[in-house]
């Protein structure tokens, strides 16, 4: 390209409408009024080109979608640049960071609420505001949880890449739904404002930073997606489940009359948690789908104590199970319960001495197909008309009849009595209690036997070394209990105040 000198630049200024049709090839011509800039095209092309600048007309000089330089796609439609803009909105656009130390609660809020908040109640989406909301890749430090509004579409660029962490051991949770009017709870619905509903949380990490709080807590939700979430919490392997912190804890916060229903998991990933999933209400429909767990204590704990009935019809398909301490899948519910079908387990309850899978009494309803264990036996039904049918199982294990969960958090008392039962059918505990455990969080600071007793004979110890928080039972024999004979489990003599947070798992068989 030859290169023209110009002894000077030539230009024009005035008002837009004299701006001539043509201005010289090279000329400026400046709008005093409206601040616009133009420079003439010249022979052959004619005409003015106008120079963009932050006072120019942006929004109506966009066309068309292309596929590549020049080539525009045939059927594609006009639309001015704002329109295309605004089909998604970066957290950045609202004040947000990503540099992992300022506090980015407030801008990714003000954007989800701007966004998501619509006059009356939603019965119409308002779909000028509510769009996808983009973390662009970064480290989002909160100090208040993010809240997921009704129709909120949040989308990161990846796991690993785009990460939400936790800043505040204060908080309860990093998200939390919350309906159309921000409410949040057990006001979430007051005031006639649209539940958290039809919500999805796409491509990101969701990390505690090693606080004790859940990564997401979801409250009177219908249907709600997380799509390859990555979540991260506090536990540390081999120290017990005593401390209740969950991935993603499912609720009702009863009573509201319509069903809490439609949580779903997929290619999700569950690390160093309690629990991975965890709910005690009857929520509903509750899908997991190629999705690991790993590195916690439970995976997937449903109606360890139901409240009306716990969760009903939880499907969990071809996903991961692997270095838990305790059970993979554990259901104690009484309502339509859980299927397991074609999922993987590998080192799961090694630590703690359980199977991978629990159907507590009174399951019903549940069933474990083509699951795949690295033990010869990976479930224990202790339910009604529960189902299991697997390569290296098919119902053959005895069914047992009793399960007893509960946890001491203080220090016992000298011979204090921690759990006491009349027995209303008979049962079984094996030799050496197969299949139950007992642990603690605080360890005794020397040996430390714990004592179960039938009708006031003692049958078995759990036994913590000093320093020790998984106790070795001790039991010569099976024992049998008849209805109206009394279990009761005694704290030793002398105390200890060193210990704490005691967890008992016990299962008894059919006799």
């Amino acid at each position: 390209m030859a290169i023209t000198t110009f002894a000077r630049i030539q230009h024009r200024r005035g008002i837009k409408t004299d701006l001539p049709p043509a201005l010289y090839e090279g000329e400026l011509g400046w709008c005093i009024d409206t601040r616009e800039l133009f420079i003439g095209n010249g022979d052959p092309f004619g005409g003015n080109t106008q120079i963009l600048t932050a006072y120019s007309p942006n929004n109506d000089l966009i066309t068309n979608f292309w596929r590549t330089k020049d080539l525009e796609i045939v059927s594609s439609v006009a639309r001015p640049l704002g329109a295309k803009l605004n089909d998604f909105a970066s957290v950045k656009d609202f004040g947000a960071t990503g540099d992992g130390s300022t506090d980015d609660a407030p801008a990714i809020n003000a954007a989800i609420q701007e966004l998501f908040t619509s006059l009356g109640n939603l019965a119409v989406i308002d779909q000028a505001r509510q769009i996808t909301i983009h973390l662009p890749a970064g480290t989002y430090a909160i100090e208040s949880p993010i809240l997921l509004y009704p129709y909120l579409n949040l989308v990161g660029d990846g796991v690993g890449n785009t990460v939400i962490l936790v800043n505040d051991a204060a908080m309860v949770c990093a998200l939390a739904t919350s309906d159309s009017q921000g409410n949040t709870g057990a006001n979430i619905g007051s005031g006639g404002a649209t539940l958290p509903k039809n919500i999805s949380v796409r491509n990101l990490t969701v990390s505690t930073n090693g606080n004790k709080i859940d990564c997401a807590v979801l409250n009177r939700y219908q249907k709600i997606l997380f799509d390859n979430v990555r979540f991260v919490g506090p536990y540390v392997p081999a120290n017990s489940g005593l401390f209740p912190y969950t991935a993603v804890r499912l609720q009702t916060l009863s009573p509201i009359a319509v069903d809490i229903e439609g949580a779903s998991f997929l290619h999700c990933e569950f690390s160093y948690c309690t629990y991975g999933i965890y709910a005690d209400e009857d929520v509903r429909y509750t899908s997991v789908v190629d999705c690991t767990f790993q590195n916690s204590w439970r995976g997937i704990c449903m109606g360890s104590v139901p409240v009306n009935g716990g969760p009903a019809h939880t499907t969990i398909t071809a996903s991961t199970f692997k270095d838990l301490d305790n059970f993979a899948i554990y259901y104690a519910g009484t309502n339509y319960g859980l299927s397991s079908v074609g999922n993987r387990f590998k080192n799961v309850g090694v630590t703690e001495g359980t199977r991978a899978i629990l159907f507590g009494n009174p399951s019903i309803y549940c069933s474990s197909i083509a699951d795949v264990f690295d033990t010869l036996q990976g479930v224990t039904d202790l339910g009604v008309s529960n189902l299991v049918h697997n390569g290296s199982q098919s119902n053959v294990g005895v069914a047992a009849s009793r399960s007893i969960s509960f946890t001491k958090i203080f220090a016992p008392t000298v011979s204090q009595s921690l759990y006491k039962e009349a027995m209303k059918i008979p049962v079984e505990f094996p030799i050496n209690m197969t299949d139950s455990s007992v642990t603690c969080v605080s360890p005794p600071t020397a040996p430390y036997s714990i004592s179960f007793t039938i009708n006031g004979v003692p049958f078995a110890t759990a036994d913590f070394a000093a320093s020790g928080t998984v106790a070795t039972f001790t039991a010569a024999a099976p024992t049998t209990f008849v209805p109206g004979d009394v279990l009761e489990i005694i704290a030793p003599n002398p105390d200890d105040p060193a210990i704490g947070y005691i967890t008992f798992d016990l299962t008894a068989y059919t006799s």
